[in-house]
């Protein structure tokens, strides 16, 4: 009976789901359409499949690479676009957006800053007067597009970074997790005209933060750690400062970033380190989240473990669960740029940074087990985690260093400039709207949310 009941209940766990009942409100990824069906549809633009695949396999994964590719492919659109007899412009467009946001979203969820490009899109197509031509419409359209490119993305970069190189001294040591291109602009700028260390935690599957540290590792002094050694790391490197990206701010101050992001804060706070966080305004979202349950991204089981050759102790080997191991992952390294020549410290970070692409993750095998082959237990692969408002010292956007608790107000502001644009570029001709700026400018922020008063001293 015992055994029969122990068979009994390893049939239980073999025949478990893919994932917990807890989360199934989350979006699951849903497989690629046929290439050839993607590319016989004539309602979906070339740029839209190629973005689409590439979303899909995880070649382009930080949310400011994401947006920026997005703003291409919608110019690409605009510019392919003809309109149909008898048919609106921002009407027909507005449509013919939609199938292209469509098939990206079944490629993969989109991120805050994405939904917010979107809504700036479609909002600036039904601006669009009917009583102009299509050449001219398609002028202020990419003219948009390309003012939120440069004033929203770029000015804002070199602004955020401006910000918080005043807040960095001679001699700190600063702490960054995984990967964004903003904290990786505003940490080369600063290694300029400041001295300091760098310490890179990392983690798996993605293990983002090698991007990183091949970038700063001949300009900087750089140690490269594991998730689990980032409390040992913050002790021993005697860490100062703390800089953080960010995928979204929400409205009550909390932040949605990569996973591992909000367990670093955590450390940071319980050692009384200050933590700054990168974002554009952009990213800016008017939604509340207490957890990182109600939304959230799940990547693929298969990034986490597969099924493969496991040794045993006396020599033999089974087919069992193992961890999903990516190439270029060597544990804790250091670099430092004044030891050996320029080559040498290059081969030296190669040899700790060899990214690759996702599809690796979904070709590896083991002794004909593939990673079809389900595992005997439930995998959760969240893609962020939430950082709560007590958890931030500052955070760093285009208009100052504010503090977290004026994320709101930072929000309304934005908002009525938008709107008092919005309002002057209604009331203008078609020609002068083609010529003047668009909106999602530059933002002034008030007094009261501005970061003058903002101490983040250690």
């Amino acid at each position: 009976m015992k055994a029969g009941r122990a068979n009994n209940a390893v049939e239980v766990v073999s025949q478990k789901p893919e994932r917990l009942s807890l989360f199934d409100h989350l979006p699951k990824k849903l497989p690629m359409k046929n290439s050839d069906l993607v590319e016989g549809d004539r309602i979906l633009h070339p740029a839209t499949i190629k973005l689409g695949a590439l979303y899909s396999k995880g070649m382009i994964q930080a949310d400011d690479d994401r947006v920026t590719s997005l703003v291409a492919v919608f110019c690409n659109l605009i510019q392919d676009y003809k309109t149909p007899p008898k048919k609106v412009l921002r009407e027909d467009l507005d449509k013919y957006i939609s199938k292209q946001v469509q098939h990206l979203v079944e490629s993969r969820e989109l991120s805050r800053g994405m939904g917010n490009l979107i809504k700036y899109m479609r909002f600036s197509v039904s601006k669009i007067s009917p009583e102009i031509s299509e050449a001219e419409a398609k002028h202020i359209l990419l003219e948009k597009l390309q003012s939120f490119l440069e004033e929203r993305i770029v000015f804002a970069a070199e602004n955020i970074a401006k910000y918080v190189i005043s807040t960095i001294r001679d001699g700190d040591v600063i702490l960054t997790f995984g990967s964004s291109p903003l904290v990786r602009k505003v940490l080369l700028l600063a290694a300029k005209t400041k001295s300091f260390r760098l310490v890179v935690v990392d983690s798996r599957p993605l293990n983002e933060g090698l991007a990183t540290l091949t970038a700063l590792s001949h300009k900087v002094h750089c140690v490269y750690s594991p998730l689990s050694g980032a409390a040992a790391a913050m002790q021993s490197q005697h860490v100062t400062r703390v800089l953080l990206g960010a995928s979204s701010l929400l409205s009550n101050g909390a932040m949605l970033g990569p996973a591992g992001t909000a367990m670093v804060a955590a450390l940071a706070k319980a050692r009384q380190i200050p933590v700054i966080v990168a974002a554009e305004s952009y990213k800016c979202s008017e939604k509340v989240q207490l957890d990182s349950i109600v939304f959230n991204e799940l990547g693929h089981p298969a990034e986490i473990a597969v099924m493969g050759s496991v040794g045993n102790a006396d020599g033999s080997s089974s087919v069992g669960p193992v961890p999903q191991r990516q190439p270029g992952y060597r544990g804790a390294a250091t670099s430092s740029p004044s030891e050996g020549t320029g080559a040498d410290q290059q081969q030296q970070a190669m040899a700790v940074a060899d990214p690759i692409s996702l599809p690796t993750f979904y070709a590896q095998s083991s002794e004909g087990i593939t990673n079809t082959t389900p595992l005997p237990f439930n995998v959760v692969n969240l893609r962020y985690d939430l950082t709560p408002i007590g958890n931030i010292s500052v955070v760093a956007t285009e208009t100052g260093l504010t503090p977290p608790t004026s994320i709101p107000v930072l929000m309304r502001e934005m908002q009525q400039s938008q709107q008092q644009q919005q309002q002057t570029t209604t009331a203008t001709t078609a020609t002068s709207s083609g010529t003047s700026g668009s909106t999602g400018g530059s933002h002034k922020a008030h007094p009261s949310s501005s970061g003058s008063t903002v101490s983040i001293n250690a």
